[in-house]
């Protein structure tokens, strides 16, 4: 069984929680799936707080980033 290196999910955006799920709705709009990491809500979930300042990260595939430029650009010039 041979790995296709264009289902690999990358990082495409770094960001506040709410301005991450704005950008993913973006993307779903265009067909393009995305996924959202977020430590924050992952450690309360676990019960460790909620102490951790690190931002959610959007994750897509690797295949669909040409396609997203453009609406990632979008976004940031927002």
């Amino acid at each position: 069984m041979t790995e296709n290196s264009n289902n690999n999910l990358i990082i495409a955006y770094t960001g506040n929680e709410i301005s991450t799920n704005f950008l993913k709705n973006d993307l779903e709009d265009a067909g393009i799936f995305s996924l959202i990491k977020n430590e924050r809500e992952s450690a309360r979930l676990a019960g460790f707080g909620s102490n951790i300042n690190s931002g959610c990260q959007l994750f897509i595939y690797e295949q669909d980033i040409e396609n997203a430029k453009s609406i990632i650009t979008e976004f940031l010039n927002r």
